[in-house]
């Protein structure tokens, strides 16, 4: 660690003795709020890279914080004043901040990190390699893979809903439509600075809590067509999952101005804004929007959901304006795409409510719960469907169809609106048998617990499922 920090502070005069090419310059605007807790690590993560902080710019915006965060950062400023530097303001929000320091920044590149997030020791080293590639003249974002770092059991997780994106090795495509490979945040991507001046971009302030960063980038992105994108396995962001769960993501449900705010401010805007700029909606953008939205339709119709929340004038609101939203996404868009996040049955139930589309829907069947007694266990299952598309379920036990005894359909409204229909099964199997579903003569695969289980599922291994459920 000694040796590491006599570099750092050797590194910059060596380059004004012009014993050391200077490096590219990158900047970091790092909008604090409240995160004492957190930010030593942030900065050892910093302090800790490869390339030292040797043309590293990071901009601290203190955003008016109570425990201490902005005394924590002065101390790192005091202690490498040639790389870090803090802002002190009230407080205005995640978006005015990274404002603040989008206007004083200097760097060719800059990124968004979060103080309560670390980064891996070859992050820097990684992303300026792929930057200063010859063929990248045209390159506008560079995008770092990113890893849960779960708080509570100091564990870390490989299990972004987006990690597909880096499951390959690098992975460049043309930003004038990515397709699946969206990128729906700041905080892990540097983005090339003198197009973000060019086009006058800022973030909304008006857009809160979150997706403020998802608008700015997809902007930059829609007014950057044929540039290219890079996705990088090596640089690993680590997104903390606090223990106490007091982050802003954290608290997003219980706060009105998600919902229908959200559609008003955010969806709509950004995607006529796209429609202006490129003549029509690309399916990035799209995808983006459908995502986000998404999260708070599963959410609505999920047991977690407060009704207090939102008043029915608020539920109306959100309802009209996920009318106007859904309006402006491709049928076949909507239909057809593949990203985590977006489950059969919710684009189902949309394109049946809101395009008047009929989907080819294939039930999931689930399994539930499980009570042995003996070589004999009952066991619980269930599936859904778009409300007005319920399908008739037949199973087999050990290749024989036999009757179900269905329970009485669950309803699950959407504010109201009929959205989606549960049904429930229970099954006496004995040692040894196998059971299948079948809708309309196709076997369906059966999950739980997020696995899949497969189609033809002996009693050994539904056991074995709940038991490691457990």
């Amino acid at each position: 660690m000694f040796r590491q920090r006599l570099k750092t502070r050797l590194k910059p005069l060596a380059i004004r003795l012009g014993l050391h090419p200077p490096p590219l310059r990158l900047s970091m605007v790092v909008a604090t709020y409240n995160v004492a807790p957190y930010i030593d690590a942030f900065f050892d993560s910093l302090v800790a890279q490869t390339t030292g902080l040797a043309g590293l710019e990071v901009i601290v915006v203190n955003d008016g914080s109570t425990d201490g965060s902005g005394n924590l950062a002065d101390a790192w400023a005091a202690r490498y004043p040639d790389a870090i530097r803090v802002i002190h303001q009230s407080n205005q929000g995640v978006a005015a901040a990274r404002n603040a320091g989008l206007a004083v920044a200097t760097g060719e590149w800059i990124c968004f990190p979060d103080p309560d997030d670390f980064l891996s020791p070859g992050y820097i080293a990684h992303v300026r390699t792929e930057i200063m590639r010859p063929e990248t003249e045209n390159l506008v974002a560079v995008v770092a893979n990113m890893t849960f770092y779960y708080e509570a059991t100091d564990s870390y997780g490989d299990d972004h809903p987006l990690r597909f994106r880096f499951a390959n090795g690098i992975q460049r495509h043309d930003s004038t439509d990515p397709g699946r490979f969206i990128v729906p945040h700041t905080s892990s991507v540097f983005m090339r600075r003198a197009a973000i001046l060019q086009h006058g971009l800022t973030f909304n302030s008006e857009i809160r809590p979150s997706f403020e960063d998802a608008d700015f980038i997809i902007r930059l992105l829609v007014r950057q067509p044929g540039g290219t994108i890079s996705f990088l396995p090596a640089p690993v962001y680590y997104y903390r999952k606090r223990a106490a769960a007091t982050s802003l993501i954290d608290g997003v449900a219980a706060n009105p101005e998600w919902y229908a705010p959200h559609m008003t401010h955010a969806y709509l805007p950004l995607l006529k804004d796209a429609q202006m700029q490129r003549g029509e909606i690309p399916a990035f953008v799209q995808a983006n929007v459908l995502l986000s939205v998404m999260s708070k339709i599963r959410h609505v119709t999920g047991p977690r959901f407060n009704p207090d929340v939102l008043d029915a004038s608020q539920q109306a609101a959100f309802l009209e304006g996920l009318t106007k939203v859904i309006a402006r996404i491709d049928t076949a868009l909507l239909r057809d795409i593949s990203l985590p996040g977006l489950p059969d049955i919710h684009r189902h139930s949309l394109l049946l409510a809101y395009k008047g589309d009929v989907p080819v829907h294939i039930p999931r069947i689930v399994l539930v719960d499980g009570t042995q007694n003996g070589p004999v266990a009952d066991f619980a299952f269930r599936w859904q469907s778009p409300t007005g598309l319920e399908q008739d379920i037949t199973a087999l036990i050990d290749g024989q169809a036999i009757a179900l005894p269905v329970s009485c359909p669950v309803p699950k409204a959407l504010f109201g609106m009929p959205y989606i229909t549960e049904r429930h099964v229970k099954l006496s199997l004995s040692q040894a048998q196998v059971v299948a579903f079948i809708c309309d003569g196709q076997k369906i695969p059966m999950r739980h617990a997020g696995q899949s289980l497969g189609e033809n599922v002996y009693f050994e291994q539904l056991i074995a499922a709940m038991a490691a459920s457990v």
